[in-house]
């Protein structure tokens, strides 16, 4: 019984509370920001548009220099000379 009187229960109790109280608002804030988060990716979002907006034009560059390397490897002069029939 001794040793039970020297434990601090009612500190322990009070830094319990605190923890909890700080628990409690950093699972709030997470809320928010998970909130905030899904509404970014949504599938009607800004953000999402944009992307789907850049991956388009991405392709499209990619197709561009597919043509161009293809082209430049049939014609590997066309570097030197340009592409036959266009003005200097």
């Amino acid at each position: 019984m001794k040793k039970l009187d020297t434990v601090p229960i009612q500190a322990i109790g009070d830094d319990l509370k605190k923890a909890i109280v700080h628990l409690d608002e950093t699972l709030v804030s997470a809320r928010g920001t998970f909130d905030s988060a899904t509404r970014l990716v949504a599938p009607d979002s800004t953000l999402d548009t944009e992307l789907n907006t850049t991956l388009q034009e991405l392709s499209r560059a990619a197709r561009g220099l597919r043509v161009l390397a293809d082209y430049l490897e049939r014609h590997p002069e066309a570097l030197v000379r340009g592409k036959p029939g266009e003005a200097k």
